[in-house]
């Protein structure tokens, strides 16, 4: 008997239809999800995935949230202190955004200067020097080990002088190198103005010199070059046996004069003086460190006490100085004077300490007609403090101050002495300094006092031959003569405005009273004259070319203030019209 089959088999046609349909709707629905989950990433994430191939599968899509370009990462930047200077200086450098902890390197064209490590800010802070390289632009980079780099421009410009040592001893080796001058030229170098040595700059215009530094006195000196092609100029300051106090007696009694001379100091600097302790006075140092204090012996018991001087930017010296009860005693260089014992000079009369009187130098203004003057024209800042007591001189009673001299004549008010006169002091060195001589023929041009347009035609002489602008410096020599007194203070100008020869930065221009002087950078001042002279009077403290030009010259004022002899002066006559007793002695 067979049996039927036909339902069977209908049955398994009908399952196996439905099973296709099943997964035909399956992979639909898969297909729609898939390509519903494309479109979406691809609006969230459009420069971030791409458009996906027919067979890609559901599951290489990215994810948005995980995308590493979304993060703002900052660029590392480098940063000079400045952007252009001479080879030589030092310059800081800051380079920041690197990574944290890395090791970042400073090149200078290409040659690795520095390495520092990163902070945890990515910040670094370098120091360099900048190397000896022709002149021109060149490229600062700073690297990090890792990654990241930043680079900066920096122009090498200008000259300038290094020496192996800011300081010696005579006899000592020096080397001195020069950069920015022109390449092959010889450049002249000279030490306090004598020619030293001749080198020859190589291709990128430096060179060097080595020298043996010369056998001068304690005391801060310029070094010169100059460029014999280019003319091109650098200086630098070298200080021979550092800083040094010198005394101009070891012992003397309460409120004799003592001068306290220092060098070696930093020019400009403000030095302190202090006896036994205590704070006497403070000046500035002038343009080669030199400082020079005239003072009293202050009230203190007999016995050795130190006189110390202090620079405010570095540097002291000391000496022991014995007080006593026997007077000054006498200075051990000998002068013109008679022969036989000095005279013991006798006592000063006492000075009243007031309102006229003057600590830092131990002199008061006791004439009303210099007061009037003094005070009329600018005090202290015109004419500097009192120098001496009231005296004749020349003629005239006068008192001496720093700048200058003022005298009250016979049937006339005060005023001041043409200290520049061919008769006083007609130098041009001194103390390092090389000022302009006296011009015959300015001298000859000006109008003289008699002439019956007196007033318009001295003003047009002066507005003539006083500029406010010489070799393309500001030195405001007409303004500071207008603003400063005028005629009465200055007189006539007697010679052009010039450089000094040894230091290009100086300019000065002389006149019938004083000298100005203009420093680059600084602005005009005026020359203490006055004080040379006085220095020449009593012999101390004067500068080497100075005391040269001085005996060169037959002056009746070198060494001729000797107290206790016949109106205080070395020899009879010596100086005409003149009576120095107790002209310098303070109180």
């Amino acid at each position: 008997m067979q049996a039927d089959v036909r339902p069977q088999g209908n049955a398994l046609v009908l399952g196996s239809t439905l099973r296709r349909l099943v997964l035909a709707m399956t992979l639909m629905i898969v297909g729609l999800m898939w390509m519903s989950g494309t479109a979406s990433a691809q609006t969230a994430t459009p420069s971030v995935t791409p458009t996906p191939s027919p067979n890609a599968t559901a599951t290489t899509v990215p994810t948005v949230a995980s995308s590493p370009t979304i993060t703002s990462t900052p660029t590392p930047s480098l940063t000079l202190t400045t952007q252009q200077a001479p080879s030589g200086t030092t310059v800081g450098a800051t380079a920041s955004a690197f990574q944290a902890n890395d090791t970042v390197d400073l090149l200078f064209d290409g040659t690795q200067l520095d390495s520092q490590r990163a902070n945890s800010s990515g910040t670094v802070q370098f120091q360099f020097t900048v190397p000896v390289l022709a002149l021109g632009q060149y490229t600062v980079e700073a690297k990090g080990r890792s990654n990241g780099s930043a680079t900066s421009t920096f122009t090498i410009s200008g000259t300038s002088i290094s020496l192996s040592a800011q300081q010696g001893t005579p006899g000592s080796s020096l080397t001195t190198t020069g950069v920015g001058f022109q390449p092959g030229e010889t450049v002249q170098v000279f030490f306090n103005g004598a020619l030293i040595d001749s080198p020859v700059t190589n291709t990128t215009g430096s060179w060097t010199s080595t020298t043996t530094v010369p056998t001068l006195p304690a005391g801060t000196y310029q070094i010169d070059a100059k460029g014999q092609t280019s003319g091109l100029t650098a200086s630098a300051k070298y200080a021979i046996g550092g800083t040094t106090l010198t005394l101009s007696a070891q012992s003397g009694a309460v409120g004799s004069s003592l001068t306290a001379t220092g060098a070696g100091f930093t020019p400009g600097d403000t030095i302190q003086l202090v006896f036994n302790g205590a704070n006497v006075a403070t000046m500035n140092a002038d343009i080669n460190g030199n400082v020079a204090f005239t003072f009293p012996v202050p009230n203190v018991a007999t016995g050795a006490y130190q006189v110390e001087l202090t620079g405010q930017s570095g540097g002291s010296a000391s000496a022991t100085f014995n007080v006593s009860t026997s007077g000054p005693t006498p200075v051990a260089t000998p002068t013109a004077g008679p022969s036989g014992p000095t005279p013991t000079p006798q006592p000063a009369p006492p000075i009243v300490h007031d309102d006229r009187y003057f600590s830092q130098t131990g002199y008061r203004i006791d004439n009303d007609a210099v007061y009037a003057f003094f005070q009329a024209y600018g005090g202290v800042q015109t004419f500097g403090f009192p120098t001496s007591r009231n005296f004749n001189f020349l003629g005239c009673p006068v008192q001496f101050y720093q700048r200058q001299i003022i005298q009250v004549c016979a049937g006339a008010g005060a005023a001041l002495i043409n200290i520049l006169d061919p008769g006083i002091f007609p130098y041009t060195k001194v103390n390092g300094s090389t000022f302009p001589a006296p011009d015959p023929t300015m001298k000859a041009n000006t109008p003289p006092v008699s002439d019956p347009n007196y007033d318009a035609n001295i003003s047009a002489f002066i507005n003539a031959n006083v500029p406010n602008t010489f070799s393309g410096q500001p030195v405001n020599f007409l303004d500071y003569f207008n603003t400063q007194g005028s005629l009465t203070i200055w007189g006539a100008p007697i010679s052009a405005p010039a450089p000094d020869p040894s230091n290009g930065n100086f300019i000065y221009q002389r006149f019938q009273r004083g000298i100005m002087h203009y420093i680059a950078g600084t602005g005009t001042e005026s020359i203490l004259v006055a004080d040379y002279l006085k220095s020449m009077i009593l012999d101390q403290n004067v500068p080497l070319d100075l005391r040269a030009e001085a005996l060169a010259q037959n002056s009746p004022y070198l060494k001729s203030y000797c107290p206790g002899q016949p109106l205080w002066m070395c020899q009879p006559n010596q100086v005409p019209g003149t009576d120095y007793t107790f002209a310098f002695v303070p109180g």
